[in-house]
């Protein structure tokens, strides 16, 4: 397995945000690495930006990620989880198992980010990491 320094999970904070925190929290570990999280809103609003910041805060209690390392940015989702990977140094960017579905979106999404990072990307599924 690479060595892997910075790791930065961009999840969509959905019911399995903390099930692949700990995943990923798992494999930073293992490779001792640094964790950060990130989660993008398309929409700028102040009302959803409070919530998120609350469920990235919960995400980071449960396992341990620094608040400088939990990220919500808004704007296109693939951008802004490349932009985020290159201001950390990421080598690697996992995408959460929300991201992981069959939908035209979401395929267009993860292809942007396989496409266009300068780090390797792995995508999750539940119980499962594929690297």
């Amino acid at each position: 397995m690479p060595s892997y320094k910075n790791i930065l999970l961009a999840s969509a904070l959905i019911d399995d945000g903390p099930q692949e925190a700990m995943q990923a929290a798992k494999l930073a570990e293992d490779c001792g690495a640094r964790l950060a999280i990130v989660h993008t809103i398309c929409v700028n609003s102040n009302g959803l930006q409070r919530l998120k910041k609350k469920q990235l805060a919960k995400i980071g209690k449960t396992v341990m990620i620094p608040a400088f390392d939990q990220h919500l940015m808004c704007g296109d989702i693939a951008q802004q989880i490349i932009k985020t990977a290159a201001n950390i140094a990421s080598d690697l960017i996992i995408l959460g198992n929300n991201l992981e579905s069959k939908q035209q979106k979401n395929s267009a999404i993860i292809h942007s980010i396989l496409t266009n990072a300068n780090c390797d990307v792995t995508v999750m599924r539940k119980q499962l990491l594929f690297l």
